[in-house]
């Protein structure tokens, strides 16, 4: 679930800073990647139905946060476990 946090929904313009008009683009945005059958997107919940197309969709940065996280997880798993 981490990985979908970073997503920029293709890289298109971003919202202003008014949380109405974000609501309103992250929907548009969501509404786009499921008629691309790349997510199911319901009641605000989101199914992932194609993970390395949606990968592919994502802005490069996706990639940078995904690495990062799942390096922290690993050291935090580690220092638990010690």
């Amino acid at each position: 679930m981490h990985g979908i946090l970073a997503i920029e929904f293709a890289a298109e313009s971003r919202p202003s800073n008014s949380a109405k008009s974000y609501c309103v683009s992250a929907d548009l945005r969501l509404r786009k990647l499921q008629k691309l059958g790349v997510i199911q997107y319901r009641c605000g919940e989101i199914t992932v139905l194609d993970r390395p197309r949606l990968e592919e969709l994502c802005c490069e940065c996706y990639a940078v946060v995904k690495t990062e996280s799942d390096r922290l997880l690993s050291l935090h798993a580690q220092h638990t476990r010690n």
